[in-house]
């Protein structure tokens, strides 16, 4: 194993580690995850640590006497008789006026159709029954007429004029009186008969009869009642409310529970209030509490190795388990409250949308399996609200647009959790506003609230556990950061470098999907150890003095290059760089040779160690790093093009990125050789744009202008 020793405290080990190195870290991380995972297991069954061996419904090996008197409250009988309080609200019905009047308007439309029949018929019946029968002379009355329709009520045929006047107005105030009292849908036909006789009473027996069955004939498929489902709810909660706790009572030296019997709710009450229920830990719920906390650590880590571009460190997993945590805990100690939301968009910020949805939507299965009693409309408005700031946290760029994702999550919890209550208990979509409007608007204010959290902790988290977010990374490249001030003041010429090479890498950042926010950071801050002196690089050399041709000595030469490898990290350090933006400033070296001093030391005639002109790398770990060293060994080429075609130009480019392939500086990068291509064509794109022909202004515009 080959180390470098760099000065100041600081070791990198080169690209070529040593397989016990690799197994080292491996076993760091596995035995880390393993922690975690107990842990979070721990939380997950903490309702398993004391449960009662001597429950409802189990059987009790020996008599327990009281051993001394007390009261208690009966939870499982007092939830009971709430249920029975509940469901034994009638639903409030009110009448409904416009279904009254169409059911009357059809009733006086088949009473017209009577009458009508009954003028066909003319006198009724045409012969005695004895010799035709009645239903026999109806069909014949009534044959070719293709209005008619079946008339199951011919004693209505046989009354006088004036009678059946009289009759047909009763039975319409009949069907009125029963459509003001309310008729609803499914009563019985016989209740409405007898009510309908009530009316005719001083008609005789066969026409109440007959007029009974035929009204109620009509009302059997009508209703005019709906039911108000909103003072319904209301007086089911009033009903609830009203129900008093069940206080459970016992004197001194009561039996509690004989021996052999089953427990009763009752007997389990007085058991667990005297600590005699046998509390005692329950290993097979632990046992499946683990088996899911594992699978859930194990698509953790999966995906962490399939989707996401960087793979998660040990701080990692111990920031995402405190997220879970932090999510079982508030639901353990009140659903309303949970903080879904909230690790939903600290996930997505700090590790991508993929990763943050599928946590979120595990912690939400994890929580319904720790609760006995979960309150699932919450936890459903939560989990909606937790998975749009998943999806979209990760992608914003800026606070306003973190500040309209809170807007959005806490709308989308109050609306899912007054959906949900509209779905599964049948009210209208008015009534349940009427209701819930305060919980629908604690839910969105709640929803609201945990952005405001995420957003506000998450500077500190970033800092804590060393992450990134693209808002912090915009942050740390803006021109007013201390360190590129200096470096804009101190290396003026190197700051112009750190500029073009950003313009090229972002372009074949952007081309090959890769990140570029970091990009631009890291390229920003890949020089800054320069600084420690700015005449010992070309750029910033004034006057045409090289300070290297005063020194004369290519190793002292080559101890100023390297150095700024070292200070640039020390810089970074001090200044508090994320360390994926630190990363930056030695792989974007890698373990070149530093070419010209080394030709120049061999020229002495002195044994020349080329390990001495190397860097001392890492060799670039990331595509995005990998980018930065081709810019940078692009920029000065491309910069030193004046009036070369575009075909030359790439030909050159070309060369460079095939000798940083061939010198094995790519190989840990991940970016592939046909990707070199692609990233030629952007930067003499890039180039091209930069030297683009400007129009002659003439002489006299000129002197023009300066007058």
């Amino acid at each position: 194993m080959k180390i470098f020793h760099l000065g100041n405290g600081l070791v990198f080990r080169s690209p070529f580690n040593t397989l016990v190195g690799s197994k080292s870290l491996t076993n760091s991380l596995s035995l880390v995850i393993v922690l975690l995972i107990l842990l979070l297991t721990g939380v997950l069954g903490q309702r398993f640590y004391s449960q009662p061996q001597l429950a409802v419904n189990s059987l009790a090996l020996e008599t327990i006497k009281a051993p001394r008197s007390a009261n208690f409250i009966d939870s499982i009988a007092t939830e009971q008789k709430r249920k029975e309080a509940q469901h034994a609200i009638a639903p409030v019905l009110h009448r409904d006026n416009r279904a009254t009047e169409s059911i009357l308007f059809a009733l006086k439309q088949k009473l017209k159709r009577i009458e009508m029949y009954r003028k066909r018929v003319g006198n009724f019946p045409y012969l005695p029954t004895t010799i035709l029968s009645r239903e026999t002379q109806q069909s014949l009355a009534l044959l070719g007429n293709s209005s008619s329709e079946n008339f199951n009520h011919p004693l209505f045929l046989e009354i006088e004029q004036s009678l059946w006047r009289k009759l047909s107005r009763r039975i319409e105030a009949s069907a009125k009186m029963i459509l003001t009292q309310g008729l609803t849908a499914g009563l019985s036909p016989e209740l409405v008969k007898e009510t309908v006789k009530l009316h005719l009473a001083d008609f005789n027996s066969s026409i109440q009869n007959e007029s009974a069955s035929f009204l109620a004939d009509f009302l059997k498929n009508h209703s005019n009642l709906i039911e108000d489902k909103l003072a319904t709810e209301l007086m089911t909660r009033d009903a609830v409310n009203t129900v008093k706790p069940v206080v459970v009572s016992i004197n001194k030296g009561e039996t509690i529970v004989q021996s052999g019997k089953l427990i009763t709710s009752r007997e389990f009450t007085l058991l667990d209030g005297f600590n005699l229920s046998r509390r005692a830990v329950n290993f097979v719920g632990l046992i499946w509490s683990l088996v899911l906390v594992s699978l859930s650590f194990c698509l953790l880590v999966c995906l962490s190795s399939l989707l996401e571009r960087r793979k998660l460190r040990s701080k990692d997993y111990v920031l995402i388990f405190l997220f879970s945590v932090s999510v079982l805990i508030f639901n353990i100690l009140d659903a309303h409250y949970s903080s879904l939301p909230a690790v939903g968009l600290l996930i997505s910020s700090f590790y991508g949308p993929i990763l943050a949805v599928t946590q979120v939507i595990s912690l939400t299965g994890l929580s319904f399996y720790a609760l006995e009693n979960p309150n699932w409309q919450n936890l459903l408005a939560c989990l909606v609200s937790g998975i749009i700031a998943a999806a979209i946290g990760g992608k914003l760029r800026c606070r306003d647009e973190l500040a309209i994702l809170g807007l959005c999550m806490g709308i989308a919890q109050g609306a899912t959790y007054l959906l949900v209550h509209i779905i599964f208990s049948g009210i209208s979509l008015q009534a349940a506003v009427h209701i819930l409007m305060p919980t629908v608007l604690l839910q969105s204010c709640i929803g609201l609230a945990w952005a405001i959290v995420a957003i506000g902790i998450s500077p500190y988290l970033e800092r804590m556990f060393d992450l990134v977010t693209p808002i912090r990374l915009a942050e740390i490249s803006h021109p007013n950061c201390p360190l590129l001030k200096r470096l804009a003041i101190e290396a003026p010429g190197t700051f112009q470098h750190t500029l073009a090479v950003s313009c090229l890498a972002e372009s074949a950042a952007r081309a090959l999907d890769c990140n570029v926010e970091l990009v631009r950071a890291g390229t920003l801050y890949h020089d800054i150890g320069k600084m420690h002196d700015p005449q010992g690089f070309i750029e910033n050399q004034k006057n045409g003095i090289n300070k290297h041709d005063l020194i004369k000595d290519p190793w002292i030469s080559a101890d100023i290059i390297k150095k700024h490898v070292t200070q640039g990290l020390i810089m970074a350090r001090r200044y508090g760089l994320p360390q994926v933006v630190q990363d930056f400033i030695p792989q974007h070296q890698g373990t070149i040779l530093i070419a010209y001093f080394y030709y120049q030391a061999q020229q002495t005639g002195k044994q020349v160690d080329q390990a001495y002109f190397r860097y001392a790398g890492p060799i670039p770990q990331s595509r995005e790093t990998a980018i930065v060293m081709l810019a940078d060994a692009c920029e000065a080429a491309l910069r030193s093009f004046k009036d070369v075609k575009p075909e030359l130009a790439i030909s050159t480019v070309k060369k460079i990125l095939h000798a940083r392939w061939q010198e094995g500086q790519l190989s840990e990068s991940g970016l592939i050789y046909d990707e070199l291509a692609t990233v030629a064509g952007v930067f003499v794109e890039v180039w091209q744009q930069f030297n683009h022909s400007r129009i002659a202004y003439p002489t006299a515009t000129l002197d023009l202008n300066s007058k």
